[in-house]
């Protein structure tokens, strides 16, 4: 009877401590999932950190209209030009004689403006709206949308890692000091810089505009260019110099080969000298 006892307790016992393990690791399991939840929670759809940028060329009528609407547009929105740049390529196309002593050039110029374009993110489709349906022929558009939400995350725990890591403390007696490794310090101020920087690129929209003009052509008269004679004195004279040159040079030269000559002479006189003798 009393080892049946023992074997009922034994059984209600282990039971117990089943039931008991069981709760612990379902509590554990809680715990996990929530804290997975939490992490999931960072990179929530809605919560993703992305950055926003465009390229578009439009064929304008005038660039300088085109360009003076386009900033009226951003003001009320809160946009930004940061880039501004106007270039005026200029061609030469023909030109014809117009009198004997005037001509005429006529040149193509192209003007384009190229300009960096920030809007905010909220802001975003009714500008592009804006662009798409302006009065302009669109040559090429491209958006782009660059997801950094992880690598953000990276940047900003990598910040936090560094600044913990920078600051050590110790205790001599009741007082305790904070010291601060300098490069420790620097690197996590450039990594919290970067976050920041990429932070604040994902709340705009970064748009690149180009914009090029109809072409117009401009004619302009210039002076012909004449083909002047040389006088007749200042002729003489250059050729005087010249002859001159040409002399010294041929004096120069039979001065240079002066021993040839003799040898040469001496040679003809001996073989006249013998022909007379044998004569």
């Amino acid at each position: 009877m009393k080892r049946i006892s023992l074997i009922v307790l034994s059984i209600i016992t282990l039971a117990i401590a089943f039931t008991s393990c069981q709760s612990d690791i379902n509590h554990a399991s809680s715990s996990l999932s929530d804290s997975y939840s939490s992490a999931e929670a960072e990179y929530d759809e809605d919560k993703r950190k992305v950055v926003k940028t465009a390229n578009i060329s439009l064929k304008v009528d005038h660039l300088e209209k085109a360009i003076i609407n386009l900033k009226t547009f951003l003001k009320p929105i809160k946009g930004y030009v940061y880039n501004y740049e106007i270039n005026n390529e200029t061609y030469k196309e023909d030109s014809y004689q117009k009198t004997i002593d005037s001509s005429v050039v006529v040149e193509k110029i192209v003007a384009q403006g190229k300009l960096s374009v920030r809007v905010p993110i909220a802001k975003a489709d009714s500008f592009i709206n804006y662009v798409l349906n302006s009065n302009a022929t669109i040559s090429s558009l491209q958006i782009h949308d660059d997801d950094i939400t992880e690598n953000l995350w990276e940047k900003k725990e990598v910040a936090n890692v560094y600044s913990k890591s920078g600051k050590a403390q110790h205790r001599k007696g009741n007082s305790k000091n904070i010291y601060y490794d300098n490069n420790t310090s620097m690197n996590a101020i450039k990594a919290k810089a970067l976050a920041a920087k990429m932070n604040y690129k994902t709340k705009y929209l970064w748009f690149d505009i180009q914009m090029t003009a109809a072409p117009y052509y401009k004619s302009a008269t210039t002076i012909s260019a004449k083909n002047y004679r040389t006088p007749l004195h200042i002729g003489f004279a250059n050729a005087a110099v010249k002859g001159w040159h040409i002399c010294s040079d041929i004096i120069l030269a039979l001065v240079t080969v002066w021993p040839i000559l003799l040898l040469i002479g001496l040679g003809l006189f001996f073989v006249r000298k013998y022909h007379l003798k044998t004569a």
